[in-house]
């Protein structure tokens, strides 16, 4: 439980126990604009430094994430999905030269996938209506072309419009939305 309170999963309640961490669309906002800045510097060296292993395994990313289609619904398949959806934006990321960037960048993925979570279970379907699958191959093309620019653009909007589809869904329940003091 110590280590989802410093993820900021999870909140300590004195003498209590510990609770679901809120979210509120400032949180919302901090962790995609913070994670904007982390990867474009991790993403930009990476294309920057990636050898033909990093091309190799983000070549094996992206095709095990592109055969799951993009999930509905709790499962087998949503659970797989996430897990290739996490190495696919990773690998992009794994030949920065930094430890402390991969470090972060998944402190930040976690966060994201919480809120990617609650889009997907409370969204209504028409506001969710977007093609993540060919984001992704925006962002892959991008890189295994060695663009960075249009790798940060790509990365930046598929984001943003995450991002954006999470604020609108909790604009729509109330009760999970706290205020920021």
């Amino acid at each position: 439980m110590t280590r989802l309170v410093s993820e900021r999963l999870v909140t300590s309640v004195g003498q209590r126990g510990f609770r679901v961490a809120p979210l509120t669309a400032y949180d919302v906002e901090d962790t995609m604009q913070t994670r904007i800045i982390i990867e474009q510097e991790a993403l930009t060296r990476s294309i920057r430094h990636g050898d033909m292993a990093w091309e190799t395994a983000l070549v094996a990313a992206f095709h095990a994430l592109s055969r799951y289609p993009v999930p509905k619904e709790p499962g087998p398949a949503t659970e797989n999905w996430a897990m290739f959806h996490r190495q696919l934006h990773m690998a992009l990321l794994s030949a920065c030269g930094s430890q402390w960037l991969m470090e972060l960048a998944g402190l930040l993925f976690d966060q994201a996938e919480r809120q990617r979570i609650l889009r997907t279970k409370f969204g209504p379907q028409k506001i969710l209506k977007r093609d993540t699958a060919r984001e992704h191959k925006q962002i892959f093309d991008a890189a295994i072309s060695r663009d960075a620019k249009a790798a940060v653009r790509a990365l930046d909007s598929h984001y943003r419009t995450t991002a954006e589809q999470v604020v609108s869904v909790l604009s729509r329940i109330p009760k999970v939305v706290a205020k920021r003091a």
